[in-house]
């Protein structure tokens, strides 16, 4: 396994991440260490807080823990405005649940860029 912060400041702690989440099932495309982090602290979270199906709320909060911003300030117009963009993703290609790293497609489509660069030890 190969250990990846997701700050350089260790905010969040180091991750462990399984060979197998290198790729995404549904194209069979190879994952950016970015996919790879955002995936990871999404089920990680899911893990601390015994969720099943986080909320798009909570999916926000992650993001921003892991320094993604669109310069909003206000958080609950930031949340609207993100489950509407989920939702249109998932009439559009026809399923119930979009994939990590497509989440993380959509946080880029609303404008979130990340602050911090990714420290990724090998």
């Amino acid at each position: 396994m190969k250990t990846i912060s997701p700050k350089k400041n260790g905010c969040c702690g180091p991750t462990k991440i399984a060979s197998r989440n290198r790729y995404d099932s549904r194209t069979g495309a190879d994952l950016s260490s970015e996919e790879i982090i955002f995936g990871a602290a999404v089920r990680d979270y899911m893990t601390r807080y015994r969720q099943i199906n986080p909320t798009c709320g909570e999916i926000l909060d992650v993001a921003m823990t892991l320094g993604y911003s669109n310069g909003e300030r206000d958080f609950e117009a930031a949340v609207q405005t993100f489950t509407k963009a989920v939702a249109a993703f998932k009439r559009r290609k026809r399923r119930p649940h979009p994939l990590w790293s497509e989440v993380l497609g959509i946080l880029r489509d609303l404008g979130y860029t990340r602050s911090d660069s990714l420290c990724v030890d090998q």
